[in-house]
C-alpha cells in the first residue's frame, strides 16, 4: 500500500477546539503525517497532540501561536477547557507556555526556532 500524503497545514489561525480534535483524530486513524509549514494558531495547535504518535513535523515556515479558549456562545474564557487543551501539548510545549504565564487572552507566539526545540522537524 502506497504511503498516503501528508496533511498540510498552513495559515490556520484556528477555529473550533472540538472540529479540531476529530479532524486530528481522523487524520491520525488514516496514518498520515501532518506537516506544519506555516501558521498554526489557536485550535489548530491539537494536532500538536500527534508527537505522541510521532505523527506531525514542522516545516522551516512553521509559526504556532496559543492563547485561552474562548466559549463561542459566551465570550467567557473555560479553566476546565484551557486544562484540557493544554493537556494536549508535548510536555516541553507546556512548560513553555506556563513559565509565559498560561493560556491567557494574551497571544503566545512560538516560531520555527523556538518550536524545533519542541516538535521534530520533517526530514
Amino acid at each position: 500500500m502506497d504511503e498516503l500524503p501528508p496533511y498540510v497545514i498552513s495559515g490556520d489561525r484556528g477555529g473550533r477546539v472540538i472540529e479540531r480534535v476529530n479532524t486530528a483524530l481522523d487524520v491520525a486513524d488514516s496514518g498520515r503525517l501532518v506537516r506544519i509549514e506555516g501558521l498554526c494558531a489557536s485550535a489548530c495547535t491539537v494536532y500538536l497532540a500527534l508527537t505522541r504518535v510521532n505523527r506531525v513535523c514542522l516545516g522551516p515556515g512553521a509559526v504556532l501561536a496559543f492563547h485561552q479558549t474562548t466559549d463561542i456562545k459566551t465570550g467567557k474564557t473555560n479553566p476546565k477547557a484551557n486544562r484540557i487543551v493544554l493537556s494536549l501539548y508535548p510536555a516541553s510545549v507546556q512548560n513553555w507556555i506556563k513559565a509565559r504565564g498560561g493560556l491567557t487572552a494574551k497571544l503566545l507566539v512560538m516560531d520555527f526556532a523556538e518550536a524545533r526545540k519542541h516538535v521534530r522537524v520533517c526530514p
